[in-house]
This record gives structure tokens, C-alpha cells and sequence, in this order.
């Protein structure tokens, strides 16, 4: 389905997420027009190829022309200066930067990496006993590349029904807060929050498990699944066991509860399990 067919996008942002946000469009049938890059840089030109992924290369020349006729213009303004815009009250432009506007750091171009700093994302990732652990991959551009296309949808609906375009603003700082939803319960009612490496700070069990030949991870929310998964690892009795029973029996001596299912799952491999 191409639900955007015949929609022009121009995409002059040189922010990661505002490349993922164009291609998302792009796969939606929206013809999407990029600056023609003239050599590799930083930010979405570390890799051209996938930055330019179906969408329209266009030279610098061409831009104004481009922007005159666009419906849809993606920005990233706290990193790549903006050109002058010619009016249109049903344009929608999406603007992708750091920080919202209303913080004390609006305007900064700063990275990926160090927002997941920042917001506490990094200081939930990695084992207690060791620093925190900052993810390989660009994840709050990526977060802001969906957040962001669904605003674009959105407001391509409002122009639809009341033909007036709007500006979409997401911040990857927002984004990372968002990322938090399962800490924050935790901070609200005064628990500590640390690091846990691949557990659940709400649920068990939830981790990285050895089977007898290779590792397999095993999340859990309910005290049905817990009955079904010990009775698919050949322990049912231990559905009702008073020490596992329920979520918070489960949670409070959750080494005994990962010690436990270690034991059945080493007694079969991946596949069986």
C-alpha cells in the first residue's frame, strides 16, 4: 500500500532521525527529495547509502524549487541551518532536534549518545556493579523518527479535513524520558533504581537463561504465564509454590526465582524450549 502516493517531502535535515523519519515516508509512497551528498560526514552522512534509500537525490540548485511545491519539509534545526521557506498555510514542516524548546538547552546540536546520558536511559542499561552502558545504536533517533512520522500523519489528516498544515516538533530528549516508563513507577514511590543488566525492574521471570546448548531469554508478565512456562519446563508444581506463586513473591528473592529456572532451562536445548 502506498497510502502517501503523489505527497512530495523534501528532507534537508542532517539529523539521523530526521533520515528515518524520510524514509519511513518514503516507504508510505511519498516522493521524498535529499540533498545529492557531496562526500561523507557526520551525523546521517557517516553512511550516504542507507541515508539516501529510496528517496529523489537533488543538487543544491534545485532545493528552493523543491521546497516551493512541498507538502512535507524535515528539518533539523538545531543542527542544520534552515533556507528561507517560501509561504504556504497548508505546508507541514516536522522539526527533529535534541532538545524541545522550552528547555534550557533548546538550540543545542547535541548527540545521540549524550542525550541517553542526559535523560537517565544509559543509567539504565548495563549490570549493577559496572558503569552504565550507552547503546550502540542511535535509539532516540530512532524513537523520534516514529513519534515524529506519526506526526506527520496526523497533521497530514487535520490539512485533509481542515486544509491548514501545522509544524511538528519532537525532541529526542522527550523521547528519551518516554523511555523511562518503567523506572519511573519506582522513583514516584521511593524504590531504588539501579541497573539490572537484562531483568525486568517490574516483572519475573524476565532475563537471559543458559539452555543446554546455547542462551535464550525468557520474559514474563502474569502468574499464568509463570504456571505455563514451569509446566512447559516439565516443573509444574512449581506454578503453585508459594515462594513463586505470584509476581511479588517472585520479585522478592528474584536470585532464588533466576537460579530456579536456570535449572530447568539447562536441561533442554533452544529449540526444545
Amino acid at each position: 500500500m502506498t497510502p502517501l502516493l503523489g505527497l512530495r517531502v523534501v528532507e534537508i535535515g542532517d539529523r539521523i532521525g530526521t533520515s528515518l523519519t524520510g524514509g519511513l515516508l518514503a516507504t508510505l509512497g511519498a516522493d521524498v527529495a535529499i540533498l545529492r551528498p557531496t562526500a561523507r560526514g557526520p551525523h546521517k552522512w557517516r553512511n550516504p547509502a542507507a541515508a539516501c534509500a529510496g528517496k529523489r537525490l537533488v543538487v543544491a540548485s534545485d532545493i528552493s524549487g523543491e521546497l516551493a511545491v512541498a507538502d512535507i519539509v524535515l528539518v533539523s534545526s538545531d543542527l542544520t541551518p534552515l533556507p528561507a521557506l517560501p509561504p504556504n498555510a497548508k505546508r507541514i514542516i516536522c522539526d527533529i532536534t535534541a532538545h524541545n524548546q522550552a528547555s534550557p538547552r533548546a538550540g543545542q546540536p547535541d548527540s545521540d549518545v549524550l542525550v541517553q546520558a542526559l535523560t537517565g536511559l544509559m543509567d539504565t542499561t548495563g549490570e549493577a556493579d559496572q558503569p552504565p552502558v550507552p547503546n550502540g545504536f542511535p535509539i532516540l533517533e530512532g524513537l523520534a523518527s516514529f513519534f515524529a512520522t506519526a506526526g506527520v500523519l496526523a497533521a497530514l489528516r487535520v490539512r485533509a479535513r481542515n486544509g491548514i498544515g501545522q509544524d511538528v516538533a519532537v525532541a529526542l530528549h522527550d523521547c528519551g524520558v518516554a523511555t523511562l516508563h518503567s523506572f519511573l513507577p519506582l522513583h514516584l514511590t521511593g524504590k531504588p533504581i539501579s541497573r539490572i543488566g537484562n531483568r525486568h525492574v517490574l516483572a519475573a521471570p524476565w532475563n537471559v537463561y543458559q539452555a543446554a546448548d546455547d542462551s535464550l531469554i525468557i520474559c514474563t508478565v502474569t502468574d499464568e504465564q509463570w504456571r505455563k512456562l514451569v509446566a512447559a519446563l516439565g516443573a509444574p508444581e512449581l506454578g503453585n509454590d508459594p515462594r513463586f506463586a505470584t509476581q511479588a513473591a517472585r520479585m522478592a528473592d528474584i536470585r532464588l526465582l533466576d537460579a530456579t529456572v536456570a535449572a530447568l532451562t539447562g536441561r533442554f536445548t533452544v529449540a526444545h524450549i
